[in-house]
Order: C-alpha cells, then structure tokens, then sequence
C-alpha cells in the first residue's frame, strides 16, 4: 500500500514537474517510473508464487514422511468412530467409551510394550482408539473393558497365564467372541 502511495506520488509530481522526475533518473516523464514500478510489481508477485511453490512441496514431501496407513490410492485410513450400535448385540454391557483395540498384559512386564504398541498404533492411524489399562483405566474394571472394544492384543508374555486379571481379560474375550491377536515376546 506504501508502495503504491509512493508510486502514484512520484507519477503525479513528474507530471507538475519534469524537472524533478529528471532528479530521480527517470527522465523527462513518469513512463520510467511507471515501467519500474510494474517491473517491481511483477516481480514480487513471482516471488511470492514461487515461496507459495516451495510451501506446498514441503508440505506433500512432509505428509509423504508420514508413518500412517494408506490406502492403495494414497488416502490415509481412517476408522470409523465407535457407537454403541456396534455394541448392542452384546447383552449386560456397561456403558462406558468405545475402543477399537484392547492391549491385554501382564503388569508389570508388558506395560512398556503395550505402551510403545499404542503410540505407533496412534502414529499410523489417528483415529485408533486404544485402550491401556495403564492410561486409561479409572475406574478398575479392565476385564469389563473388554466388552467395548472391537477387538483384542494380548501380549504373551511367560507370566501372563498365571495372572488372574490377564486371565478373566483373555477368557472374557473368548467369552465375548471377540477377535483375538496374539503377540510373543522375542526369546
């Protein structure tokens, strides 16, 4: 706007006076300041074109680096939110938030990898809702937990059939006819 200002200003002073058009190098009339004038224009318009080019490169090279699920076209996957329609075919269930994955594991062994599990799981879809008991249980009913989740990874470690809470969690889900994944420990 200052720009413009400044160029309508000059224009008109080196119609009133040649002279003083001459003092600033454009000679006798405003046609060179005019012709700088459009030449700048231009000029920081392509500039900005090209740092909007640079911005949008970034940008999709950035979204490429993303470590998420895609589909074969290049969409992102995305699940759907979890209602409790999807849930009413199970009788006596509590209501509660809605999971599309339960991580079962045995305390204290597994938490760190049920943990990492979940980041990289919320890493590579945003949208998967995953239940950990270590962050998400309030109010002490894991196994019940069970119940509105879509489905089940139990992380195996040798000590996870001998307790109690790994057990109901695992027999509820067998219960429930829940999809079950198992997930050995590296020897």
């Amino acid at each position: 706007l200052i720009l413009v200002y400044t160029c309508v200003l000059v224009i008109k002073t080196c119609e009133l006076s040649p002279d003083a058009c001459r003092s600033y190098g454009f000679g006798a009339s405003a046609k060179g300041f005019f012709l700088f004038f459009i030449f700048f224009g231009f000029s920081m318009l392509l500039f900005q074109l090209i740092i909007e080019a640079f911005a949008i490169a970034y940008q999709i090279r950035m979204q490429n680096k993303l470590r998420r699920l895609r589909h074969r076209g290049g969409r992102f996957v995305e699940l759907p939110l979890l209602t409790k329609e999807a849930f009413q075919h199970l009788p006596g269930l509590v209501s509660s938030p809605y999971f599309h994955l339960f991580l079962s594991h045995a305390w204290p062994l597994g938490q760190d990898v049920c943990k990492l599990i979940k980041q990289r799981c919320r890493e590579i879809c945003p949208s998967l809702i995953a239940f950990l008991d270590v962050e998400d249980l309030t109010s002490g009913y894991g196994a019940e937990s069970v119940d509105s989740s879509q489905c089940i990874l139990v992380f195996a470690m040798p000590v996870y059939f001998e307790k109690i809470n790994c057990v109901k969690e695992l027999t509820r889900s067998i219960v429930r006819d829940k999809p079950i994944t198992l997930l050995l420990p590296d020897a």
